[in-house]
């Protein structure tokens, strides 16, 4: 029997992405398994946080069926609720992101399993990056990033271009020493067009002194290595890539890590078909997430009060702790521009992901547990501290305040909304269900209890 199914699609300023996006979800095959089954029904829902760019009217130009609702102001990510109540003859609600992409298939693996299983609160989506990359090696001499500092930098690198085209807000630096610093020896992967290439890639490199790097590509002749001389003034160094790309995953499921941080579950493997089979999950992703109404009605939706960032983690543990369960569904692919609204070097980034943390821990983890990282959290700033600021200073170099400021902003944000994340925790520990000794056996495993 077909289903009826809303997806609930929230753009902000998503220009030529949220039209990729809606494109894709009006392409998909609505047919089960065999021709003989009704095909599933599929109403798609933007939900338009006051952009300014075109891009809903771009969307409703391609697709005027299309419902619309209109935020009037930027609500963040919470904005989704207004998708999710009123569900009326939905049988399930779907989430994608604007800057995700669904691909063929993508609906009656999700459907299937929460057919089926009727525990199931929220199915997942396998969510790799939007691009397939092929890898440089990169080794270069690492020098102690300063005093205070256990950091070790090679060399910096500022740009990625492809063929000619900028691609510098899509690489990945896999073993850096920071977001854009290598170690001693990282790979850098590169987003490429095409199947086997070659490919010209350039990369925009400096240090703090004079070196050679080592760059060791997939190249056109087996074991082919470039080496460059890098100092401080950043330039460009090319080299040819050629060799079959892969997929890189984005998120298979959220886990939690020892500190109560949530993390993205497969984050930067290579798709070798290591999730190929369903599993349970702790937490979904929102970025591409099928939910039961049921599930909703009994557990509520986003906190308002979060924005941005963690909201997912937050209802998914309110769920876990009222006997709901979670599974990804591999054979559901979602390719996904990761962070393509609010890159993860940005204050709002930091900011909420920090704020956030905590309100979710102190708002659902185990006492002791929450307490331990609410008073961390300061000792962590102060090291922070020491680090960018008075180690620089030291060093005679100029003091880098951006993480202590943020950390700070986070902190002072999160002592205001204490008060009502006390008196919401008191009312969900009168729901629970499952006792505190599930959460703990989650911890630091990303794969769950064993």
């Amino acid at each position: 029997m077909g289903r009826r199914v809303r997806v609930v699609v929230l753009n902000y300023n998503g220009g030529d992405h949220v039209v990729r996006c809606v494109d894709a979800l009006a392409a998909l095959d609505l047919r089960g398994h065999q021709d003989d089954v009704e095909a599933h029904e599929i109403e798609i829902v933007v939900i338009d946080n006051a952009s300014t760019d075109g891009s809903v009217e771009a969307v409703l130009d391609r697709h005027p069926a299309v419902g619309l609702i209109q935020t009037g102001s930027n609500l963040g990510f919470v904005a989704n609720n207004l998708g999710l109540r009123d569900l009326g003859d939905v049988d399930y609600v779907a989430l994608v992101n604007n800057d995700a992409f669904v691909e063929p298939g993508w609906l009656t693996p999700l459907v299937d399993a929460l057919d089926v299983d009727p525990g199931l609160g929220a199915v997942q989506s396998k969510i790799l990056f939007a691009d397939r990359f092929v890898e440089i090696e990169m080794r270069a001499p690492a020098d102690p990033a300063g005093r205070f500092d256990a950091r070790e930098f090679g060399v910096q690198v500022h740009g990625v271009r492809v063929d000619g085209r900028d691609e510098s807000g899509e690489f990945h630096l896999v073993d850096g020493a920071d977001l854009r610093w290598t170690g001693a020896e990282s790979i850098v992967r590169v987003p490429v067009v095409g199947e086997l290439g070659p490919w010209q890639v350039e990369l925009s490199l400096s240090a703090d002194r004079d070196k050679i790097v080592q760059l060791r590509p997939a190249a056109v002749d087996e074991g082919h290595m470039v080496e460059e001389a890098v100092g401080p003034d950043a330039h460009w160094v090319s080299v040819t890539v050629a060799g079959e790309p892969e997929s890189v995953v984005n998120n298979v499921g959220t886990w939690l890590t020892v500190d109560g941080s949530g993390a993205d579950r497969g984050w930067l493997e290579v798709d070798r078909g290591q999730y190929h089979r369903p599993a349970e999950i702790f937490a979904w992703c929102g970025a591409a997430v099928m939910l039961r109404p049921a599930y909703l009605d009994d557990v509520g939706l986003f906190d308002e009060r979060l924005f941005l960032y963690y909201e997912d983690l937050d209802l998914a543990w309110r769920g876990r702790a009222q006997g709901w369960r979670y599974d990804l569904v591999p054979t559901s692919v979602v390719r996904h521009l990761h962070a393509a609204s609010s890159g993860p070097s940005s204050r709002a980034f930091r900011f909420h992901n920090e704020r956030n943390r905590l309100v979710v821990l102190v708002k659902n983890g185990p006492f002791m547990f929450a307490c331990r990282s609410v008073l961390r959290h300061p000792l962590s700033t102060l090291s922070y501290l020491r680090r960018d600021v008075i180690g620089r200073l030291l060093d005679r170099r100029r003091p880098d305040w951006s993480i202590v400021r943020v950390r700070l902003a986070a902190e002072a944000s999160f002592l205001r909304l204490l008060p009502g994340t006390m008196a919401q925790r008191r009312r969900l520990r009168r729901r629970r269900i499952h006792p505190t000794a599930d959460f703990e056996s989650w911890v630091g495993r990303p794969d769950g209890p064993r």
